[in-house]
This record gives C-alpha cells, sequence and structure tokens, in this order.
C-alpha cells in the first residue's frame, strides 16, 4: 500500500482511525516506532491479508509484529538519531550521555516491556532511584515473590525510567555465581581494561571501580534477576558480589528465595504478589484491546479468577485467546 492508500483506508474503516501520511512515514522510515495502539492492529491484519492474497505469503499474526514492535521500542537508536533527540529540550549531563551510542558501560540485556504492562505499589520502592543525594546511600531493594508475579518486569520498567541517568547499568540473569562473575567481568574490561582471562580477578576490579576514591564519579545500577541462591552472594562462603553501599550507585535484586539474612541488613525486602483482582481484569482487558478484541467484563473476571491472578498465566492466556482466535469463556 502507498502511504496515500493506506490513509484512505483508515479513514473507511467503522468507525474510522487516524492514520495520517506523516505519521506513516515515519514509520516505514524508522524514525518513530508505532506505539502499541489499535491503529497498529489493524494496519498489520489489512497488510498482512493483502500479503497473502498477492503473492500467497503466510500471515504470521499481530503477536508476531507486537514483539518487533516492542524490541524496536526498546532498542537503542543510532548515533545521528540519539544526537537529535538529546538536542530537543535536553541540556547538561544527561543531553551529554543520551548522545552517546548507549551508555558508557552496559553489560546484558533487559526484556522488553510486556504487553499492557501495568504499574504496581511495590515501583513505589524504586521511586528514590539515583537522585542526588548527601543523606546517605541510596538504597538497594530486593524484590521477591513466586514465579510469574512480575518482579523482572518491575525491574525492567524501573531501568527505562533510570537508564538515561546511568554511567554503568549491568542486567545479570543470576542463576549462577559464574553467571555474576562474567558479567562483572565483562563491564571490567570496558571501565578497567581488565583481563578477561582472569574473570574473577577481572570482577573484584570492577567492584572496585564502582566506588574508587579519586576517580571519576560513575553513576551506576546493578541488577541481579532471578537470583537462584542468595549464597552466591554472601561473603563468608565466596568473595562479596555485592557492590559496597554508595551514595551514586544501588542494586536491585529479584529472587523466589525469601530468607531475609542472606541480605545485608540496609537492603530494602519487599514481597511482589499476584494482581488483585481489579488489575488482573484491567490487564485481560487492555492486553486483548490492543488486538481489537473486546470480552465481557464477567468473562475477563472469571478468566483471571480461574488463574488465581497471576501475571504470567494471564499473560499466556491473553496470548493464546489472540492468537487461536477464541473467546475467553473457550479458553476456560
Amino acid at each position: 500500500m502507498t502511504l496515500g492508500a493506506a490513509e484512505q483506508w483508515a479513514r473507511s474503516l467503522i468507525p474510522p482511525i487516524k492514520l495520517g501520511r506523516s505519521k506513516l512515514s515515519q514509520w516505514v522510515n524508522g524514525t518513530n516506532v508505532p506505539s502499541a495502539a489499535q491503529e497498529f492492529a489493524l494496519l498489520i491484519q489489512e497488510l498482512e491479508k493483502r500479503a497473502e492474497q498477492k503473492s500467497s505469503r503466510r500471515r504470521q499474526g499481530v503477536p508476531h509484529w507486537e514483539l518487533l514492535r516492542s524490541q524496536a521500542a526498546t532498542s537503542p537508536r543510532d548515533g545521528a538519531e540519539q544526537a537529535k533527540a538529546s538536542s530537543r529540550g535536553r541540556t547538561g549531563a544527561s543531553s551529554s550521555r543520551k548522545s552517546k551510542q548507549g551508555l558508557p558501560c552496559q553489560v546484558g540485556d533487559r526484556p522488553r516491556r510486556a504487553t499492557a504492562f501495568q504499574h504496581r505499589p511495590e515501583a513505589a520502592l524504586l521511586s528514590p532511584g539515583l537522585a542526588a543525594t548527601e543523606a546517605g546511600p541510596v538504597p538497594s531493594v530486593v524484590l521477591t515473590g513466586m514465579a510469574g508475579v512480575g518482579k523482572t518486569q518491575l525491574a525492567a520498567e524501573y531501568v527505562r525510567s533510570v537508564e538515561q541517568d546511568l554511567d554503568v547499568l549491568v542486567w545479570v540473569t543470576a542463576t549462577s555465581r559464574a553467571s555474576i562473575v562474567a558479567a562483572y567481568a565483562e563491564a571490567a574490561v570496558t571501565l578497567c581494561g581488565a583481563d578477561p582471562s582472569d574473570p574473577e580477578r577481572a570482577a573484584r576490579m570492577f567492584l572496585k571501580r564502582l566506588n574508587a576514591p579519586g576517580q571519576q564519579v560513575l553513576r551506576w545500577l546493578v541488577v541481579l534477576d532471578t537470583l537462584a541462591d542468595p549464597a552466591h552472594l554472601n561473603h563468608r562462603v565466596f568473595p562479596s558480589l555485592l557492590p559496597d553501599a554508595s551514595t551514586h550507585g544501588h542494586v536491585l535484586i529479584t529472587t523466589w528465595r525469601r530468607e531475609a539474612p542472606s541480605f545485608p541488613e540496609e537492603y530494602i525486602q519487599a514481597e511482589v504478589p499476584a494482581f488483585g483482582p481489579e488489575t488482573a481484569q484491567d490487564y485481560l482487558h487492555r492486553y486483548l484491546s490492543q488486538f481489537n478484541r473486546h470480552e465481557s467484563p464477567e468473562e475477563l473476571s472469571a478468566l483471571a479468577a480461574d488463574l488465581e491472578y497471576l501475571p504470567l498465566a494471564l499473560a499466556q492466556a491473553a496470548a493464546y485467546v489472540v492468537t487461536a482466535g477464541i473467546s475467553c469463556d473457550d479458553y476456560r
């Protein structure tokens, strides 16, 4: 479809949607990533239908394209685009950081933002973030809770809110002590020129550099996601893998383990529960509406209750309902 044809098609819908030529041009040229809105889903459905009719191209479904859209939305822009973005109303240190190709030091990849992401009360613990303070160290936080309640998504959302102010971001899927050491060592190669052949020594260099006196101050965040065993961080068993408390950096841990003595006493611990009934119903409504699916509140409420309001189960159910083209009652 030409831009003009797409614009005309959007106006012909009942009800019509706003899909101007300027917006379409930005999507096509890659200068703007579409939002996860109804117009995106409807356009994908129309384009796939036409592609199938014209060239027998198999339809992949909106969820496939939504995944690509989300990845594009969270991917770093190229240098030229970052420079343009940073010049729009931003000055000072944050602007100089955003004009670079990503962060000065970034290790690991956080997950993409979940479709129909729900803000949670537990996020308030993270809100102080990296705000400059002379009152004392920035508090580190441990988010606990059973698998599937959304701890990782809360952590990733927090990272998105502060990354423009960071110099160092290390995201580790902390399933083993070795995985933590390897991530620290990779950061040390960038920050300190460490020898990658000795990861243990490089990891120690990284931890020392975060708060090294007499050197350039680094604003940092270390995320230890899905920590499998707090003993991996315990200095009584291994050399400590937790950075020292700092006024310009902190640690965020997600884990299903709840052994409070395993973490330093100054760490804030908060348990992340499953959604409440209203939040779960709102999540299902928002998720399905993005794919032009509208179920009754009663159906959504019943499905949420069947799944005990667990975010991961709700996400899997909603994705299946959309992909299979069935109703929530059929899914139940």
